[in-house]
């Protein structure tokens, strides 16, 4: 879903108001210093293309910057193999005697990324509906990781963790169609219903997210721990806790918004010039009114602070000993 709304709007809302609304809060407060922690975790291993070289021509000429940018292969057992280094291929043994699930590294190239919709800094991700190395295979499951900076150990720890949680169903990763009918299904009932229920509808995904991500972390903090990697500087950083939050602000961002977008009929986001000069003033009126009823909603405000304190209870229960390391 586009960012939304505008700087345009969130200027006028807080001129309306009075006070700096458009906050962007978080679960837990940020120290100053934010960094990312897995970086500070070793490598575990790096990728090697085992198929035919491609010609340079083949590769500049084709737009793409290295091996990784060229089409993949069909199956995992293609044209790139994974060489761990002993951090990693103790992690990997580890996992596989405790969980009796062998985990396939495999690198996310260009083709994987645009067909899962992946952002560009993307680290790594586990597909759970995958038919042939997902949740339906009982043994065997891959994990996509970014070649240039992903093969680190917290990052393979941390995807390992979704591959082997038992509360991950086959069907939980929608294809690119699936997520677009679910995002039509939700701005048609957007229209349809008060914001509250609307409000507790939308969220039930982003609150399984922020469940699966904090187990995820927690897996890693604890297979990473028992072979000996030091993890204290992803645990003391604030992104250890605040990834599995962003669901939950992601969510509501994004439930305010669609919300607001399906009442009034109304898109910020067109061009100028499908607008006459009133219609467009008519629509960002009604997107900042609409906007403002919510910010005054008492009830709205409150049932947003419950739904952020249920993400933190779910992520701190989840994460037990690590969820307030110093």
């Amino acid at each position: 879903m586009q960012p939304f709304p505008t700087d345009e709007v969130v200027g006028e809302l807080a001129e309306r108001v009075g006070v700096p609304y458009w906050t962007g809060r978080t679960l837990y407060p940020r120290k100053f210093g934010y960094t990312q922690g897995a970086q500070s975790t070793p490598e575990a291993g790096s990728f090697i293309y085992t198929g035919a070289v491609p010609s340079p021509e083949k590769v500049i000429g084709g737009g793409a910057s290295s091996i990784f940018d060229l089409p993949d292969a069909n199956t995992v057992d293609g044209p790139y193999s994974f060489k761990p280094t002993p951090i990693g291929a103790s992690l990997l043994n580890s996992i596989r005697t405790k969980t009796g699930k062998t985990i396939l590294p495999q690198p996310i190239t260009l083709d994987r990324r645009a067909a899962l919709n992946l952002p560009r800094n993307a680290r790594g991700v586990y597909i759970a509906s995958d038919k042939d190395f997902g949740h339906a295979n009982p043994t065997t499951r891959a994990v996509y990781l970014d070649p240039q900076s992903g093969a680190n150990s917290f990052v393979l720890a941390h995807e390992a963790g979704h591959a082997v949680d038992p509360k991950l169903s086959e069907d939980r990763d929608l294809s690119v169609m699936e997520q677009v009918d679910r995002i039509e299904g939700f701005r048609r009932i957007a229209a349809q219903k008060d914001p509250y229920t609307f409000l507790n509808s939308y969220m039930k995904e982003p609150l399984a997210s922020t469940s699966a991500e904090a187990f995820a972390q927690r897996f890693a903090a604890d297979k990473l721990n028992a072979i000996g990697v030091d993890t204290t500087g992803v645990l003391r950083d604030d992104w250890y806790k605040e990834y599995p939050a962003s669901k939950v602000v992601e969510g509501l961002d994004n439930a305010r918004d669609m919300y607001v977008y399906e009442r009034t009929g109304a898109n910020p986001h067109r061009p100028m010039r499908e607008f006459s000069v009133n219609s467009y003033a008519d629509d960002r009126n009604q997107i900042v009114d609409q906007f403002l009823n919510l910010a005054l909603d008492k009830r709205y405000q409150e049932q947003q602070e419950l739904l952020r304190q249920r993400g933190r209870q779910d992520i701190d229960r989840t994460l037990g000993p690590y969820a307030n390391v110093d």
